[in-house]
């Protein structure tokens, strides 16, 4: 099978914009601009919000927001979402910004008629934004927006979305025998998944498209859940990409649990660092949190790697 992935380089873009005297301005300002951004590592990159109090087209009945962004060179792919501080809100975004295409939001994101009663306290209405951008996109990043070609549901308790089943196939043996045989998922052209919460498989499959998923804070993301993901459906790329992950986090907090994890799904690079953080620092096992409940294997093994060395 030809190979479909490329490594492309993503950047976290993210923003708090709180519009003060949000309630007179609106009244008499046709918009609103944040600061100018920049993006670290882009420094040609610029860009900044757009609010339309009163929408951007007829009839007027929502409050728009867009992106703008800027660059002298480049093409830049974003995907993201838009959210307001203290609510629920949430607007997914997706765009290809180009010279040409600098502009690119939502033109409903929040109904005029709840505006004042819900979003808007004090005055103050706070428009945040999380995404992540791309450089160069691949052929695979191209496909995630591709709607028309998606042919295989996951569907997650009361979520679902659509992907491609040679893209999920290419990465994963066992997706691409469920979706070649005479497998349920072959015939209805789905996977109900109950194993794992629906962030977990929505940034599983964004990684299959060459993508993190920008739904979710960077500090937050799911390394642990994607590895016994990656182990479940033998997605080797995920496993590596999440292992990697893993082994730079590594502290005294978690490496009990994550050398467990490590054990349960294989992943022998984890566990090998994992087993030389406890060595050297085993003289600090008192706090390392759940160390007591190491498996006792575990603790011989690393005991004999310590005291092995010393007799040789």
């Amino acid at each position: 099978m030809h190979q479909i992935v490329t490594k492309t380089k993503h950047y976290p873009l993210s923003c708090e914009w709180e519009i003060d005297e949000f309630s007179l301005r609106a009244n008499s300002d046709g918009q609103f601009a944040s600061p100018e951004f920049s993006v670290d590592g882009l420094p040609d990159v610029k860009w900044h919000l757009i609010v339309f109090p009163n929408g951007i087209r007829e009839p007027h009945d929502h409050l728009s927001a867009y992106i703008k962004i800027q660059s002298s060179t480049k093409s830049i792919y974003l995907m993201g979402k838009f959210l307001v501080k203290g609510t629920s809100l949430k607007k997914r975004v997706r765009h290809t910004f180009t010279k040409t295409s600098q502009t690119h939001g939502s033109k409903c994101l929040i109904p005029l008629n709840e505006l004042y009663d819900s979003y808007v306290h004090d005055g103050k209405l706070t428009i945040q934004l999380q995404a992540t951008i791309a450089l160069n996109k691949t052929s695979t990043t191209c496909l995630l927006g591709n709607n028309d070609a998606k042919d295989i549901a996951l569907i997650v308790g009361d979520e679902s979305f659509h992907a491609h089943s040679k893209v999920l196939g290419y990465h994963s043996p066992v997706f691409d025998r469920m979706f070649n045989s005479n497998f349920d998922e072959s015939i209805e052209r789905k996977v109900t998944i109950t194993d794992f919460e629906f962030d977990v498989v929505r940034a599983a499959v964004c990684f299959c498209y060459d993508m993190y998923s920008p739904f979710i804070q960077a500090s937050e993301y799911p390394y642990e859940q994607l590895l016994r993901f990656a182990d479940k459906y033998n997605m080797q790329k995920l496993m590596d990409f999440s292992e990697k992950s893993l082994i730079s986090k590594i502290d005294i907090s978690n490496v009990c649990l994550l050398i467990q994890l490590s054990n349960a799904v294989n992943a022998f690079a984890l566990n090998e660092k994992c087993r030389s953080f406890i060595s050297a620092h085993i003289d600090s096992t008192a706090l390392f949190h759940d160390f007591e409940n190491l498996d006792s294997s575990i603790v011989k093994e690393i005991m004999i790697n310590i005291v092995t060395p010393k007799n040789q």
